[in-house]
């Protein structure tokens, strides 16, 4: 019966890779302080210097360029103007949003 349960949970409550791992200590973090709530994901967003920092790197990331290459024959690479995710990345997934705008949200 866990089994199931286990299945039906919210996926929020489902094993996250992440959960393995003692992420603060990695990075030089301190520990939770035991009997204290962690914050959680949509807490630490709502904290403009946790927010400044994720527009930072999607900024940067979007700034980078996304080029699309094939393999050729004899081992090297050659950019693939035809390749269906070439538009995509170069033009933007809609007219209202810029390949700018696209590349820092999906980051």
């Amino acid at each position: 019966m866990s089994v199931l349960r286990a299945l039906m949970a919210p996926v929020a409550k489902r094993f996250h890779p992440s959960q393995d791992m003692d992420w603060t200590a990695v990075f030089g973090g301190q520990p939770a302080i035991a009997g204290m709530p962690s914050p959680s994901i949509g807490e630490s967003l709502a904290l403009p210097s946790v927010f400044a920092c994720i527009r930072v790197l999607g900024e940067t990331v979007a700034g980078l360029p996304l080029i699309t290459y094939r393999e050729t024959r004899n081992g090297g690479r050659e950019r693939a103007a035809k390749h269906p995710l070439y538009r995509l990345l170069r033009r933007g997934p809609n007219p209202e949003m810029t390949a700018f705008e696209f590349e820092e949200l999906m980051t």
